[in-house]
């Protein structure tokens, strides 16, 4: 891990610390990138961000800080570039007389670089004051500026790649508004090439080791995958005193499980298309919002009908290839067939002590007072279940009004819904 580290001196320079298990972490002696002079880029010389490059090479990216002359009265007082250096053993760096900066904003800021590989090419996303930025290079060193990946929002991130999905975290303000603060949260994205993030966050939950949330006093995140392929999210408490390591408690949600399997039943019309419908009121409206989507071939038809689905729930898929359909369990026989046999990812269960969870396998996915489920506050789940060669896509909410606003949101996501997050 490298590190930035401030001496009684007020010096800013890059450390380096080791760890076999990747919470406890021992500093190695010296120093790894020293600061330069007041005139130099890297008066300052930190937030490092190390790579092993497709050559073999470990190539760094790092924060040089430069006092802006004449002292501004208000605003930043200090330019930000980023700036890189080589490396043949993680140890000793040389660093190389290139910088990077982003004219379109204030001051040319550049800063808090994160750099994964995509395919060859090094992607680097970057904060330009408010807001990440994404670069492109083929050799680390320099570097194409490939616009807004987040324009005026979030800052500080960390990209890392866990089984088949890329996950970014950010801070940014709970209302996501053009701003900084201490009281930023944590959320995080999901990609399923690294290079395409949709508009959609999780917030983190960050929980000490007596279950407080400490989530608005923890800073610049950056993750890493372990030797055991786990998961690690690192940050630091404010004004940098100490780094804390986090884990996920649950698994993490998937890109594309749900999105692909959107984008190709309605679009390949070689095949007919099933919609089910319960002769519930807020099922079928709904339902109605995800219908007009498909063209024909298409067929639409009652639970009831059993030629089309068993009295079990159980599609025959006679007259269809893949089923769309809408509604909980309670209503609707094929959701409660796939969660009953195991097949659904997600499964509602009603608790004793009044409250509901969505579980997903044996973790706890979503738990809720169902005093607090009202028309202006339900939840709702998307999911898709594989049964052999056919494809269900289920559409159910915690009650009713929580299952019409799925079809609502189906419809007005669905030109992005292939770039989603869904289980």
């Amino acid at each position: 891990m490298f590190i930035q580290s401030r001496d009684a001196s007020d010096n800013v320079t890059i450390i380096s610390a080791i760890s076999s298990d990747g919470y406890r972490w021992t500093p190695e002696p010296g120093i790894r990138i020293r600061h330069g002079t007041t005139s130099e880029m890297d008066s300052e010389a930190g937030e490092p961000e190390a790579v092993l490059g497709v050559d073999g090479k470990y190539y760094m990216a790092y924060q040089g800080r430069q006092p802006i002359v004449p002292k501004p009265s208000i605003g930043e007082t200090l330019y930000h570039k980023i700036l890189f250096a080589v490396s043949d053993d993680g140890l000793s760096w040389r660093k190389l007389n290139v910088s990077f900066s982003d004219p379109t904003r204030i001051n040319a800021f550049a800063g808090s670089a994160d750099i994964i590989i995509v395919n060859g090419t090094y992607v680097m996303y970057y904060t330009g004051s408010v807001g990440i930025y994404k670069a492109t290079s083929n050799d680390a060193v320099n570097w194409v500026r490939q616009g807004p990946v987040y324009d005026n929002l979030g800052h500080d991130s960390g990209t890392v790649y866990v089984n088949g999905t890329y996950y970014m975290f950010i801070k940014a303000p709970s209302n996501f508004g053009p701003t900084i603060s201490e009281d930023d949260e944590t959320f995080m994205a999901i990609s399923r090439d690294g290079v395409n993030w949709p508009n959609r966050f999780y917030r983190v939950v960050a929980k000490s080791e007596n279950g407080s949330d400490v989530s608005r006093t923890l800073e610049d995140p950056t993750a890493a995958v372990l030797s055991d392929g786990s998961l690690r999210v690192y940050l630091n408490t404010r004004k940098g005193l100490s780094i804390v390591a986090m884990r996920p408690l649950s698994s993490l949600p998937r890109v594309g499980a749900l999105g692909d399997t959107v984008t190709t039943v309605f679009t390949n019309s070689s095949y007919t298309l099933g919609f089910m419908v319960t002769g519930n009121i807020f099922d079928d409206s709904a339902m109605g919002f995800i219908y007009s989507h498909r063209s024909p071939p298409k067929t639409i038809f009652l639970k009831t009908d059993t030629s089309r689905v068993l009295s079990t729930g159980r599609p025959t898929w006679s007259g269809y290839a893949h089923l769309i359909t809408v509604g909980g369990r309670a209503a609707n026989p094929t959701t409660k067939y796939y969660e009953d046999n195991g097949l659904a990812p997600l499964k509602a269960v009603v608790n004793t002590n009044g409250t509901l969870s969505i579980m997903h396998g044996s973790t706890v996915a979503l738990n809720v007072p169902l005093a607090s489920i009202t028309s202006a506050n339900d939840y709702f789940v998307m999911q898709v279940v594989s049964d052999g060669m056919h494809k269900c896509i289920i559409l159910w909410g915690i009650d009713a009004k929580g299952t019409y606003a799925s079809g609502i949101y189906f419809d007005g996501v669905f030109p992005t819904v292939a770039g989603g997050c869904f289980w």
